[in-house]
């Protein structure tokens, strides 16, 4: 009991103390600041990979295998926890996306779209919540994770 109101005690001090950084040292407009990692430039057009491209990658590579993982291994006639779960996906873009904003002949046509936008964008806002090593620096060309 006395180590966990000592430990407490000091997370409350280190909550109170005051920050060591200086605002000269540190200036949050530059966290939205997009540094090319690979500059690509055809002309006026900017194809440049940078930190929100890596993201994108990102977000399309775990939407590809959260999609294959829940609805394509291992699907049996006895539904398991992660079969349900897909299938409740399967349902919301079902019945909330494609039969809601498509007319009924356009929904068999339209719904792997919508399905595979919907998971898209529910897969890069989870990741929003997440903060993500990608610092933006590169070491010899190579971006630089930094925790």
């Amino acid at each position: 009991m006395k180590l966990k109101r000592l430990v407490m005690t000091l997370i409350g001090l280190a909550l109170v103390a005051p920050a060591a950084a200086s605002a000269a040292e540190f200036d949050p407009s530059d966290e939205f600041k997009l540094k090319d990692w690979v500059p690509i430039h055809l002309g006026g057009l900017d194809l440049s990979i940078n930190r929100a491209v890596a993201y994108l990658l990102l977000g399309s590579a775990l939407t590809c295998l959260l999609g294959i993982g829940l609805m394509r291994w291992r699907i049996g006639h006895s539904p398991t926890r992660r079969q349900t779960f897909g299938e409740v996906i399967y349902d919301i873009a079902q019945t909330q996306v494609a039969e809601t904003g498509l007319p009924s002949k356009a929904i068999a046509l339209w719904f792997p779209y919508c399905a595979t936008i919907m998971l898209f964008i529910f897969v890069v806002n989870l990741l929003g919540f997440l903060p993500l090593p990608l610092t933006g620096q590169t070491w010899h060309h190579v971006p630089v994770w930094g925790i």
